[in-house]
């Protein structure tokens, strides 16, 4: 159990009401792009939600800590992510 509060801690969303006005500064632009912002957020926060149950934190001698998946589904979690930050 300790070892998944920690994780938690890793990807934890803002102070309150940090959403809130993101939502309300998002909602009063006109720009059509405006809708990308929002979506980039949803989707970020679904897949730190999954990475938290499919992925796990390793120490390894040669390469310090590093990110294993417990499972296929968990390798592809960390695929999509390396893509949506460009790794």
């Amino acid at each position: 159990m300790a070892s998944q509060a920690s994780l938690r801690q890793i990807a934890r969303e803002g102070p309150d009401g940090f959403a809130e006005s993101k939502l309300q500064l998002w909602s009063a632009s006109r720009d059509p792009e405006r809708y990308l912002e929002p979506m980039l957020e949803y989707l970020y926060g679904e897949l730190n939600r999954h990475l938290q149950a499919h992925v796990v934190p390793r120490l390894s001698r040669e390469r310090g800590v590093v990110l294993e998946p417990k499972s296929l589904l968990g390798a592809l979690y960390m695929m999509t992510a390396e893509q949506l930050v460009g790794v």
